[in-house]
């Protein structure tokens, strides 16, 4: 398969070649999705840069395939994957954690002991075919157009967990939104208004 795979640190032109590498196999619990489409997220280009970002641990060895933000189509299912049939439209959710954890077990995978990113930990969406966990799957209405899909990756999670899960927003409350024009911020604004704030 193509995939734009990272062989070095610094801008996209010295860090980036079109490469031709293996196509994944899902391994039990996993599906192959067919790419259709991947956002070129803040984390993907501090990961070019050799950047620390929010949330990087430790960089992936090189060569590497990126791609934080990813959806598409199941092309094939790993041993043991029910309930999941090829054309099916996904969009993948990014972190990698362990579903055992104290954390995970409370419901805050974002704070498993292992937790890690598509696309840093492992190989990402930036490539014709991505291996996904079946519990990183959000199954997508097949009218959802790809301009909306571009912007619900890292931006609107990292919305949601902060307004939703961390603060517990509450209908008619007022939302004060600093750094309201970039992604997360847009994000931030749009929940807002859905959950009835002002």
């Amino acid at each position: 398969m193509r995939a734009a795979v990272q062989v070095g640190y610094g801008g996209v032109e010295e860090s980036l070649r079109l490469d031709e590498v293996p196509t994944p196999v899902p391994a039990a619990g996993e599906v192959l999705v067919r790419v259709e489409g991947a956002s070129l997220n803040r984390k993907d280009l501090f990961a070019l840069a050799d950047l620390a970002g929010p949330g990087i641990r430790e960089r992936p060895p090189l060569p590497h395939v990126g791609g934080t933000d990813g959806w598409g189509t199941v092309a094939d299912v790993g041993p043991g994957v029910s309930g999941w049939t090829p054309g099916e439209r996904v969009a993948i959710y990014p972190g990698l954690f362990c579903g055992a954890c104290e954390w995970c077990v409370r419901g805050e995978s974002s704070a498993c002991a292992t937790y890690g990113v598509m696309g840093e930990q492992r190989w990402g969406a930036h490539a014709e075919f991505v291996a996904a966990a079946v519990r990183n799957l959000e199954r997508i209405p097949q009218e959802m157009t790809p301009e909306t899909l571009a912007c619900l990756g890292g931006s609107w999670l990292t919305a949601w967990r902060g307004l939703i899960t961390a603060a517990r927003l509450a209908f008619g409350e007022t939302v004060l939104v600093v750094g309201a024009s970039g992604a997360v911020g847009t994000a931030a604004i749009t929940l807002a208004c859905a959950a009835g704030c002002r």
